[in-house]
C-alpha cells in the first residue's frame, strides 16, 4: 500500500427515528452525544484515522485506525 497519504475526518452524528428488528434484536440509531469507542485502548472516537491509497477514479484502498493507539479498526476498497 505504498502512496498512503493520512485524513482526519472528524465524526458526524445524525440522529434520525430509526428503528428496525432483525432476528429478535432491535436496531436504534445511537444518540447524538454517543461516541464509538476503540475497542483496544477503550478511548471514545471523536476522530477516526484513515489512509487512503488510490486516485478514487480507478479505485482506492482504506484503512481506519485509532488516532490514540494507532490499532487498525477497518478495511474498505473498491474498483470501478
Amino acid at each position: 500500500m505504498g502512496g498512503l497519504t493520512a485524513r482526519t475526518y472528524p465524526v458526524h452524528y445524525r440522529y434520525t427515528s430509526f428503528m428496525e428488528t432483525i432476528d429478535n434484536v432491535n436496531l436504534e440509531d445511537a444518540p447524538p452525544e454517543t461516541l464509538p469507542q476503540c475497542p483496544y485502548c477503550k478511548e471514545d472516537l471523536n476522530t477516526i484515522w484513515v489512509k487512503t491509497s488510490g486516485l478514487g477514479f480507478k479505485g482506492q484502498k482504506e484503512i481506519l485506525m485509532c488516532p490514540h493507539c494507532r490499532v487498525f479498526l477497518g478495511y474498505n476498497a473498491w474498483k470501478r
